[in-house]
Order: structure tokens, then sequence, then C-alpha cells
């Protein structure tokens, strides 16, 4: 329990941390409509006609619905870096364009990395039971990441896990315990590879092209030169991905990560409607995301809280530290700050997937498991504000943010510092009852002046994150977006972005 106060260090902490996902700059992707010229700008926001929308390999509905029920999954990001303790991929020296700059670990170090990796610790069960009692729904497993290290028994590359120490195949056993557990299966595959020596997205001569047009990347529209070089790594790129949907049991996520980004990009490169309509062939209920240069079935906001969008899936991936990978100079973030995350995506129509990076032994550090364990107790109270819910009806805020389910509404009451906590009224819905989620306790709730008029106690029950519950006479399905008043994320457009 906490008090209410202006001067309360909790919600000026909560405050902070939501302020800064909410406000975050970061590179990320989000797929729109040719004519949504709200949605800028185009490194996080990439527009297609609605020929191309139409054409477009997606998922259906009902496949998509699993995904919009579990709202919080868990990233896993392990590697060769893990043995330097650097980032994953990023640790690598060389980076080929379109990617620029050095990494701090030279090539002749960080490509023999692998034969240090031992992973003597990983125990698949356990780690998929941290995550099952953290309250994650699904987990999504590196397979290779921009380094082009194999985390699976390929037969297209020798650069795998075969030829570590750890010697096993690292994804069968993972996969074979997520199945196990009854949680959703997701592989992350980067189309990037800076190993392999036919990866080439961007050849000399579009290189020399973009120099005549004193130009960094390729614009919209763009014609792309594949080079023969490429071509024979988009076969094996796609060879890659038949084994992996294939080999592995059911897989319901594939995650690339190589997207638009203003002009990084583009679809030709991967020949991505090929490769994702050979996902849906070996696994016809698989979801992609849209970091191929197409729109995909859902958008990925990266390190930070996507916008309030009801319209189309979206699931934010952020990290339980500064970092991907483990790195033994961070620290993971608050159960609080993890939980007003989570209630900030939801409330937003959106997904958590919550990033954890594993040492080279194949274990997690103990702060971020006792992290995981505490979001994990939060949920076990409060889950039913989360799971199933969708965002609304009033838009996020660093403050508030709200889900709902049938006639009940669940105000998460992020940063709430007065005694009296004043809300826009729902049109042509009357409060039924007013409680506390922690303890059921009633809250008195008064209609004034078009207003509710919510009196708050001086302690709140939950000091992690306060749910109070709002049941209504009516559904709240259907009922327009609404405005707080809060400073925050409130930049939505009901016209738009809002499901009729």
């Amino acid at each position: 329990m906490f008090m209410l106060s202006k001067a309360n260090s909790f919600s000026k902490s909560v405050l902070l941390a939501v302020a800064m996902f909410f406000s975050a700059t970061t590179i990320a992707q989000t797929s729109v409509h040719w004519n949504d010229s709200l949605r800028t700008p185009a490194k996080k926001f990439q527009r297609f006609t609605e020929q191309k929308w139409q054409q477009t390999s997606l998922a259906k509905a009902n496949d998509l619905k699993w995904l919009t029920q579990a709202r919080f999954g868990l990233f896993v990001h392990l590697g060769v870096s893990s043995v330097k303790g650097v980032e994953l991929g990023w640790g690598k020296e060389t980076r080929k364009l379109p990617d620029q700059y050095k990494g701090p670990v030279p090539d002749s170090v960080y490509d023999n990395l692998y034969k240090e990796f031992k992973l003597e610790n990983f125990n698949p069960r356990e780690f998929v039971q941290t995550a099952k009692k953290a309250g994650a729904k699904y987990i999504v497993i590196i397979t290779k990441h921009h380094d082009g290290f194999h985390m699976w028994n390929t037969k297209y590359s020798d650069y795998n896990i075969m030829k570590t120490p750890y010697g096993k195949d690292y994804l069968k056993a993972f996969s074979d315990a997520v199945h196990d557990a009854g949680l959703k299966l997701g592989f992350y595959y980067s189309q990037r590879d800076w190993y392999h020596p036919d990866y080439e997205p961007v050849d000399t001569v579009t290189v020399n092209k973009l120099k005549r047009s004193n130009r960094k990347w390729v614009a919209m529209g763009d014609t792309v030169h594949i080079s023969d070089k490429h071509k024979r790594y988009q076969t094996y790129m796609y060879n890659q991905i038949t084994e992996l949907l294939t080999n592995y049991g059911k897989v319901d996520m594939l995650w690339f990560d190589a997207a638009w980004w203003g002009g990084m990009f583009t679809e030709e490169m991967w020949n991505a409607e090929t490769i994702y309509k050979q996902a849906r062939k070996l696994q016809p209920h698989i979801l992609i995301n849209n970091r191929a240069s197409i729109p995909g079935d859902y958008d990925t906001p990266e390190q930070h809280i996507g916008d309030f969008q009801n319209s189309r899936p979206w699931e934010t991936c952020m990290t339980i530290t500064n970092s991907w990978a483990w790195r033994s100079d961070v620290k993971p973030k608050s159960a609080k700050a993890c939980v007003a995350i989570l209630a900030s995506t939801a409330g937003g129509d959106g997904n958590l997937l919550l990033n954890v990076g594993p040492k080279s032994d194949g274990t997690l550090e103990p702060a971020e498991i006792q992290v995981l364990a505490e979001v994990g107790a939060w949920l076990k109270v409060n889950g039913q504000s989360i799971y199933g819910t969708r965002g609304g009806v009033y838009y996020p805020s660093k403050k508030l943010t709200a889900t709902f389910n049938g006639n009940k509404l669940f105000l998460h009451l992020l940063a709430i510092d007065t005694s009296i906590l004043s809300l826009p009224a729902i049109n042509n819905r009357t409060v039924l009852k007013s409680y506390f989620l922690k303890n059921g306790k009633n809250v008195d709730v008064k209609t004034v002046a078009n207003k509710y008029e919510i009196e708050l106690p001086a302690m709140l029950p939950d000091a992690i994150n306060t749910v109070l519950v709002l049941e209504f006479d009516k559904t709240l399905d259907g009922v327009p977006t609404i405005k707080t008043g809060f400073t925050g994320i409130e930049k939505g457009n009901p016209k738009t972005h809002d499901l009729k």
C-alpha cells in the first residue's frame, strides 16, 4: 500500500518511467494506409497503397485472436555475444550496408566466440516456467541475429550451435519446453547477416545511384538492384525459413527484423511476399510481423509504448534492462515500471513483448528473475485487467490508462496523486459497481456535470499498480475513445484509428 501525495516518490518514478517510454524516438515500425498523413515520420511509419493492402499476404482474423488476448510475451535474446557481454549482433565490428558504423569487437574475435559458448546451465523447462510464472503467454526465441550465428542445427551453414561446446540443438530443446508448457511459440529471424558472404542487399549499382542523387537511403518508389550474389542469399534465407517452420513443431509467430525505417530496406531485398506465402503454407495459422517492408499482420514499436491503435494489432518490444543481450553493467527495471509499461500497452490496445538477455551459461540474472516473479504475482491478482481486454475507453496517458472487457472498465492508476479522480462520463452508460481489484473494497463514484468524481482513499491498496473497476449496465464495446485531459499519449484520431 502507498499514500497519495503530490510528493509521492513512487508516483513520480512511475510517471518518469512511463513518460520516457511514451516520448521515445527510437526507430519503430508501423504499417499504415497511403492516405494516412497523420502518422509520421517515415522512420516509424511505412505507408502502403490500398492495392498493396489488398494483395499482400495477411493472417486471417481468427488467427489473430490469441495474440490480442494474450497481451504479454517474453522475448529471449541469447547468442554468442553473451560470452563478451556485448549487444547481440551489434557487438560485431563489421556491419554491411545499409547498416553503418562499427561494433566494438573485431570480427576475428566475435566470429570465434562460439568456441566459448557453453550454455552449461541452460535448463529450457526451468526457463519456460520462469516465463510462465511471470504471466507471459508466449515466448519469442532468437534463431539468428544480424551476426549470422544460428541457434539451431541448420544444414545450410556450419556457423551454428552444433559447433559450440554446448553441442546440442538449443532451439529444439527450447521449443519443446514451450510447447509442453502450453505457451505460444515465436521465432525471431533476422534477414540481415553480416557473416554470410552473399549478403548484399545494397550492391554497388544501388550505392552509386544513391551517391548520384546525393542521398543516403532509397526513396519510396525507387527500384533497387538485386545482384546475383544477393539472389543466392535470398535462396539461402528461403531455405532456412522453410527449415525452421518444418522441423520444430507448431510455430505461432515469425519475427523478422529488417524493415523500411525511412529507406533502409525494401520488400525486394527479401523477396518478402514469397517468404510470407511459404511460411503460411508450412504453418497455416502463423502470424508474421511487419519488418520485411510489407504490411505484415501486426506492428512492432521498439523501446517505446506505441500510439493508441485499435484498428490493427501491435506489439511493443522493450528490454527489461537497457540492453537486448546480457551485459554485466546493466540492471533491470523495477516490477512497478514493467507493470506500468504493460498496462500502458494494453491501454493502447497493444501487447508487450518484454525482453530478457540470458548469460552465456544459459541462465538469467537473479535480479531479472525476481522482477519477473513480481510482475507475475501482480498479474495473478490483476490479470483480468490485462488478458483478453481491449484498450480504452479512455486514451492512455502518463498518469492513467484504461482497459475494458464487456461491461467492466479497468482504470490503472499509474501515477495518480490526488484524492479526487475526475474523468469524463461515458454517454448512455450507468455505473452499477465500483471497487478495487486488489481487495474488492467499494469506491464511491458520483456523476456530476457529465463527469465521474471518484473519491480515492489516502492509501491505495496496490503498491505496484492499483486497478479500479467500474461495472456498467451495458457493454463498453463500440464506445468512442475519450480523452481524459491528462498529459501523455492522448493523440489518437478516433475517426481514423478506432474500430467501428
